[in-house]
């Protein structure tokens, strides 16, 4: 890979990196640096990586710097946090924030590796180093508790 290329994932990665990195901890620095972590491990793959496997390796890289450092905790004073006080607390995109919050944080990588990101289980299972069969079962676990916490949201507001 030259600069070019370097730079082109850099364009075509780098917000979608940082959207899952935010969703998944709620906080902009955090996810920042996660993004920059991501990306110099890319540079230094630079050399040996296939262009085909650039965006697994990033979310790779991405989902054990979250766990690694145990940052799949959403931090209630994050900007991200603050956003959603503003929202229309009975609004679909503010319950689905919070029913996120509620999952645990395996099932809420997951989850939005396949909703929000439009991973395949494929790359899901590449990037997480996760057996497909198990992905699926915990995306399913993940909507089912998702999809109640929205009922119960709902009917109590």
């Amino acid at each position: 890979m030259v600069t070019t290329e370097y730079n082109q994932c850099v364009d075509a990665y780098a917000d979608r990196l940082y959207r899952f990195a935010l969703k998944v901890i709620g906080s902009n620095d955090q996810a920042h640096q996660v993004v920059k972590e991501a990306f110099a491990s890319l540079w230094d793959q630079k050399s040996s990586l296939p262009l085909k496997e650039v965006k697994a390796f990033l979310f790779s890289v991405a989902y054990q710097k979250l766990a690694a450092h145990s940052l799949v905790k959403t931090e209630k004073g994050s900007a991200l946090f603050e956003a959603d006080q503003n929202k229309d607390q009975n609004s679909l995109r503010y319950l689905l924030d919070k029913g996120l919050d509620e999952l645990n944080a395996k099932q809420k990588a997951l989850l939005i590796l396949r909703d929000y990101e439009g991973s395949s289980y494929d790359e899901i299972a590449s990037i997480t180093d996760i057996k497909t069969e198990q992905i699926k079962t915990e995306i399913y676990r993940a909507r089912k508790e998702l999809k109640s916490y929205l009922v119960k949201a709902r009917f109590s507001a």
